[in-house]
């Protein structure tokens, strides 16, 4: 035995036998220290309050017998071990003493006399400290069983092990303050990099794009390797902007990373697609959702970040596109109406009142122009349809009440592109698509290019549309200001034959914009 201080209990209701027994236990051992109790609810109460390395207990006490006692006290015990005395040599009193948890019986002659007992608790207590140890050993083997079974062995990320036994625990749904970002990240064409240049070498590029992952990840997320070359992660996250902006950031470091293999420097790109849920919503079918959305970017074209919300918008495009007997417009109109209740009043402000807004201006520019009819339609058309992307655009994103950063330019600067992708599935005259996909273009950075005519006028209407529009970032200007604008921005960002065409309307004609 080591020399720290061994803390005994001993329960025992005959005071000389105490006597004859703390004798036995103490003699010439300092580092022993023995509590005496009379009875077992002093016992139970004593457990309460310390922890003991053995208890000795009397068969019989005033209220309990040791069996009774011992079983009562076996939580209370943790692991301290109990000999049980008695002046009884039945053989029913040690069979109950051994069968109810006591690690030995002692007959108190025996334990009164001579070196008996403490050989015993000696042995008694080496034993117990032994059997946790073992258990100790044990319970790191499974740790470290468990922990191997729930990495990636290529990657050190979780598994789908892991993942599947977080969600029966239901791990993310407990704080239900919290949103919680699922995001899905697939190595674009993986396939052709193991073909051209070996299993190797697409082993070395999988755990490059983890450690990446993990660069961009804080503690607090949850980062795993979803299968082959596909990754999840899970992260708190306060809004769907928020998760955007943290996807892109870590689709850029993939593709600025250079991926140096056993053979080759690589580089490689990722599509990923996002979901944001509050935690509480959190289950299998959000994954699902984002597995959704990662299709999308790679039937977009890859290398980009797509979400739920777009996967769902062009979901229902695609079905409303198969109506053979709508028009265009009529399929744009089923579109907004069945998408109605999942857009915010910001994103709906953009897709109807503000576009029907400019529809009209550009109309009027076409006919002050004296353009065909076939073409004041097709702007028409252009119109209603040029911000159609911005359903695309998180409400919280387009509600911000302040000059959005460079990295939400870049996201709200998107919303042209996802316009295409929606007319093009509703089948949108190509005269329409191209008016809309550089209606954004500046005058002075493509003069020299074959920009279409209404894509300039479209961006005129667009822009004294918005002047005179109050939005969350900025207050509505007068007509005055709007055309002082237009001609301060003439041969600059506007076309100035279609400036002079604008600012020659009459006034009545600008209260479209109001």
């Amino acid at each position: 035995m080591d020399t720290k201080i061994i803390q005994l209990l001993l329960a025992e209701d005959n005071r000389d036998q105490q006597q004859l027994l703390l004798r036995a236990l103490v003699r010439g051992r300092p580092c022993v220290n023995v509590t005496v109790v009379d009875n077992g609810a002093e016992f139970l109460r004593a457990l309460d309050c310390q922890r003991f390395d053995c208890a000795i207990v009397d068969f019989h006490l005033p209220d309990y017998r040791a069996d009774e006692l011992l079983v009562a006290s076996k939580e209370k015990r943790r692991g301290c071990p109990a000999l049980v005395i008695s002046s009884s040599l039945e053989q029913q009193v040690v069979i109950r003493s051994i069968r109810s948890g006591g690690a030995d019986y002692v007959p108190m002659r025996a334990a009164t006399q001579g070196e008996e007992l403490w050989s015993r608790v000696e042995y008694a207590i080496g034993m117990a400290r032994r059997q946790r140890l073992e258990r100790r050993k044990a319970e790191r083997r499974t740790r470290l069983l468990a922990n191997l079974a729930e990495h990636d062995d290529l990657t050190g990320l979780y598994n789908r092990r892991y993942f599947d036994r977080c969600l029966r625990q239901n791990r993310w749904v407990e704080d239900r303050r919290k949103n919680l970002g699922c995001v899905m990240v697939d190595v674009d064409r993986f396939k052709s990099i193991n073909d051209s240049f070996g299993h190797t070498a697409g082993d070395d590029l999988l755990r490059e794009v983890a450690r990446v992952i993990r660069r961009n990840c804080l503690d607090s997320d949850v980062t795993i390797r979803w299968g082959g070359e596909e990754f999840l992660i899970l992260r708190p996250t306060p809004d769907a902007t928020d998760l955007w902006l943290w996807a892109e950031q870590l689709r850029v470091s993939i593709e600025s990373s250079v991926i140096q293999t056993s053979s080759q420097r690589l580089h490689v790109t990722a599509s990923t697609g996002i979901i944001q849920v509050a935690a509480s919503a959190f289950n299998q079918s959000t994954i699902d959702h984002a597995d959704q959305a990662l299709y999308l970017a790679k039937k977009q074209g890859r290398n980009m970040v797509c979400t739920a919300v777009m996967a769902n918008h062009m979901k229902i495009a695609t079905e409303i596109a198969a109506k053979t007997d709508l028009s265009f417009e009529q399929k744009r109109g089923v579109l907004l109406e069945q998408l109605s209740d999942q857009l915010g009043p910001t994103q709906r402000t953009h897709v109807t009142i503000h576009c029907q807004q400019v529809a009209a201006a550009a109309q009027r520019i076409a006919l002050r122009m004296k353009l065909s009819s076939r073409q004041v339609e097709h702007l028409r058309l252009a119109g209603l349809l040029h911000d159609i992307g911005k359903i695309m655009i998180p409400e919280d994103l387009l509600a911000k009440p302040r000059t959005l950063s460079v990295q939400e330019w870049a996201i709200m600067g998107r919303h042209d592109c996802y316009g295409q992708w929606i007319a093009k599935e509703l089948g949108a005259p190509d005269a329409v698509l191209e008016h809309c996909r550089h209606h954004h273009t500046r005058f002075d950075e493509s003069a020299d290019e074959e920009i279409s005519l209404g894509a300039r006028i479209l961006c005129v209407a667009d822009a004294m549309v918005t002047m005179m529009s109050r939005r969350s970032y900025q207050a509505a200007i007068t007509d005055e200001k709007a055309i002082l604008e237009l001609i301060r921005e003439r041969n600059r960002q506007f076309a100035p034959v279609v400036v002079d065409a604008a600012t020659s309307l009459e006034r009545a004609d600008l209260q479209y914009a109001a």
